[in-house]
C-alpha cells in the first residue's frame, strides 16, 4: 500500500511527516495543495482544514499526530486490525 500525504509550502507539520516517513523507510507520495486544486477540493468536499492530511491508500490516516499513532501503534489507532501489531504486518 502506498501512503499520500496532502501538503502545503510553509508547513511544520508537513515537513515532520515527511521526514518520520523517511526515517521509517515507508514510501510515500506527497501531493501539493498549493498546486493541487482537485485535492484541494477533495479534502474541502471531506471536512479536512488542516494539513498535512495522510492516507495508506484509501484509509484516512488524519494529521501528523494520528499519523505518528498509527505507525508506532497500529493495533491502538481506531482504523487498524487489533490482531495486528505492526504497520509492517
Amino acid at each position: 500500500m502506498i501512503y499520500t500525504i496532502y501538503t502545503q509550502g510553509l508547513c511544520g507539520y508537513c515537513d515532520a511527516a515527511k521526514k518520520l516517513m523517511k526515517e521509517n523507510s515507508i514510501p510515500f507520495v506527497e501531493v501539493s495543495l498549493d498546486h493541487d486544486y482537485d485535492a484541494r477540493k477533495m479534502l474541502k468536499e471531506m471536512n479536512c482544514k488542516t494539513v498535512p492530511q495522510i492516507f495508506d491508500g484509501e484509509l484516512h490516516i488524519g494529521g501528523y499526530t494520528d499519523l505518528r499513532e498509527y505507525l508506532i501503534k497500529p493495533h491502538d489507532h481506531k482504523y487498524r486490525n487489533p490482531n495486528q501489531t505492526s504497520v509492517f504486518d
